[in-house]
Formats: structure tokens, C-alpha cells, sequence
């Protein structure tokens, strides 16, 4: 499921071929394979990321999006909304 991108288990992959300079003519099969599986790999973190941030942005208020949009992760806008709910859950308990 999708929750692996809230709770922040699910990680962007990162790019096994660390040196992007190399001209791509010159990359090893093994290298070639690695960067296949790489780039198919992201394009799956980038689906589920965007299906969650979509899912977060069109459950809650325009103004409380605004305050989480600058996130960068999908986990991020999670704890934004979760540090901002838990404030105010204080600050009513201050209150009575």
C-alpha cells in the first residue's frame, strides 16, 4: 500500500551510479542494467508520492495546504500536518 510513503519507510531510491559524468557509451552492462532498475524504480516512488501528497492535499482545508505545501515528501507534509494538529490539541488543553 501507499502507507510506506506517510510514515516515511518508503524512501526515495538512490542512484547507484554515482559518477553521472561518465558518458553513457561507456557504462558496463552491469552499470546499464543497475541504471534501468534505478529509473524504474523512481518512477514507482515518484507514482506513490505524488498519489499521496494528491490524497493529502484533497482531504484538507485549501488554507491548512498552503502552511505544508513547501514539503518535500510525501512523510514530510505527514509530520507538517501531524506537528501542526498536535499544537493545536496543546494549546486547547492549556485552554481548559
Amino acid at each position: 500500500g501507499l502507507l510506506h510513503y506517510i510514515d516515511g519507510s518508503e524512501c526515495e531510491p538512490t542512484d547507484p551510479i554515482l559518477d553521472q559524468s561518465v558518458d553513457l557509451n561507456m557504462w558496463t552492462p552491469a552499470e546499464a542494467a543497475l541504471d534501468i532498475t534505478y529509473r524504474s524504480e523512481m518512477k514507482t516512488w515518484q507514482q506513490g508520492e505524488a498519489i499521496v501528497k494528491q490524497q493529502i492535499a484533497g482531504t484538507i482545508p485549501d488554507s491548512l495546504f498552503m502552511k505544508i505545501c513547501g514539503q518535500a515528501t510525501a512523510h514530510l507534509i505527514w509530520k507538517a500536518l501531524a506537528g501542526n494538529f498536535e499544537k493545536k490539541s496543546r494549546m486547547v488543553s492549556i485552554d481548559l
